[in-house]
C-alpha cells in the first residue's frame, strides 16, 4: 500500500512539472518569433552611427587634399623657388624675366603703377624708322605708300613726304595693321594727292618686340 501512495504522489507532481517546463520553452520561443518577424515597413539600413564615421572619412579626405602644403620648419629657411630668389625668411625678389605680357592685363598698368623716372631707354626695346619705296602718283589723283616694321614688331608712329614740292592734299596718315583689324598696328600708311606728277613716300617709327 505505501508503495502504491508514492506512486500517486509522483504522478501528483508530474504534471505541475511539465506545465513549469512548457511555460519556459514558450518563453524562449516567443523571442524567438519576435526577433524574427518584421513589419511590413521595416528595411534594413546602415547604422547612424556607421553613417556618420564614413561621412567623416570622407570630409577628411577632402580636407587634406584641398589644404595647403605646410612649410616644413617656421618661419621657412632654405633656397627660394619659382619666381623669388634668394632664400628664405627674406627672398630678395622677383627672378629676370618672370613677368611678361601672358602676366599683365591689358591696361592694368599706367602712370599710377609707374613711378618717376623709374622707366628708361634701358627698360624699352629699340626703335628704328622704316621708309616706303616711292609710289607715283598722277597730278590731281589720290595715291598709297606704306611703311611697314620687321615682323612681330609694332609701330609708334609715322608720316609721310613727297618728292616734289607741289600743292598736295592728304586724305590720311595713320598707323596700320597689315593683317586686318585695328589692334596692334606694325605699318604706317598715307593717301595723298598732288597737283602735279609726284612720287608719294610713307615712313614709320617702329619699336622691337
Amino acid at each position: 500500500m505505501r508503495r502504491t501512495d508514492d506512486s500517486r504522489e509522483r504522478w501528483r507532481i508530474a504534471p505541475i512539472h511539465a506545465l513549469f517546463a512548457a511555460a519556459m520553452l514558450g518563453l524562449l520561443v516567443m523571442p524567438i518569433a519576435f526577433a524574427g518577424a518584421k513589419s511590413p515597413d521595416a528595411r534594413s539600413s546602415v547604422s547612424p552611427k556607421a553613417q556618420i564615421k564614413s561621412l567623416k572619412k570622407r570630409v577628411a579626405a577632402l580636407e587634406k587634399k584641398a589644404a595647403p602644403t605646410a612649410p616644413e620648419t617656421l618661419p621657412p629657411s632654405g633656397p627660394a623657388g619659382g619666381i623669388l630668389q634668394g632664400s628664405y625668411p627674406n627672398p630678395s625678389g622677383l627672378t629676370v624675366g618672370s613677368v611678361g605680357a601672358s602676366e599683365i592685363v591689358d591696361g592694368s598698368v599706367g602712370q599710377a603703377e609707374v613711378g618717376a623716372q623709374s622707366v628708361g631707354a634701358g627698360e624699352l626695346g629699340s626703335t628704328y624708322e622704316r621708309v616706303s619705296g616711292g609710289t607715283a602718283v598722277a597730278a590731281g589723283t589720290a595715291g598709297e605708300a606704306t611703311s611697314s616694321c620687321n615682323p612681330g614688331d609694332k609701330v609708334l608712329g609715322g608720316g609721310y613726304a613727297w618728292a616734289q614740292d607741289a600743292a598736295t592734299n592728304t586724305v590720311f596718315s595713320t598707323p596700320n595693321v597689315s593683317g586686318g583689324g585695328f589692334d596692334n598696328p606694325d605699318q604706317w600708311g598715307v593717301r595723298a594727292e598732288s597737283n602735279t606728277d609726284n612720287t608719294l613716300f610713307a615712313w614709320a617709327v617702329c619699336i622691337s618686340a
